[in-house]
């Protein structure tokens, strides 16, 4: 263990990232997660030599296993807000909201994830080219809107926390892609 301690505190930790990686340490290695947790919050910035944790440009840490994590890492750094970041599917926690979901779940729970206390602030994610594949421009817009205006209802009057809609796009890959419909998704969010 003390060795897989120094391997994280280099920041060598690009492997965590691969699902077999990830739920490794989520299931049997939670000491090691402590110790990747602590590598990356009192990291120093190699270019302003500025530690993370006193960084004034970081808004937030993203958290993976927020019930788990929330209280550790807000316990050594309070100079930063801490959310979820996730796409912010609905599930179990209110079961009618599910029909606003694009067609399937992920196990994620926006309501109750966003409820944890030591969560400071909503998420949501929005790729409905890629959720609603297929589907016309129309639909996709359609879908959008519905998604925002639920979430930002629900981050004021249920979680009551604000909300920040912090990943969206539209793939130049998609078919009939064209500027004009990506300014026109761009200008309905912002």
């Amino acid at each position: 263990m003390a060795g897989e301690g120094i391997y994280w505190s280099t920041c060598q930790w690009r492997c965590f990232y691969t699902a077999d990686n990830a739920l490794e340490y989520h299931t049997q290695k939670p000491v090691e997660l402590w110790n990747l947790t602590c590598c990356m919050d009192t990291r120093i910035n190699t270019i302003t030599r500025v530690a993370y944790i006193d960084d004034p440009t970081i808004m937030a840490w993203e958290l993976g296993w927020i019930q788990e994590m929330a209280s550790f890492v807000k316990s050594i750094d309070s100079n930063h807000l801490l959310t979820v970041g996730m796409e912010g599917f609905y599930e179990d926690s209110m079961t009618e909201k599910k029909a606003i979901n694009p067609g399937y779940q992920v196990g994620t729970d926006f309501i109750s994830n966003h409820l944890i206390k030591k969560i400071d602030f909503t998420t949501i994610h929005a790729y409905p080219d890629i959720w609603l594949y297929g589907k016309d421009d129309s639909t996709q817009m359609a879908f959008m809107q519905r998604w925002m205006t639920s979430h930002l209802i629900d981050s004021e009057t249920i979680i009551k926390k604000p909300m920040n809609f912090s990943e969206f796009g539209k793939s130049s890959k998609d078919p009939g892609y064209s500027l004009i419909a990506r300014d026109s998704f761009l200008n309905a969010i912002i």
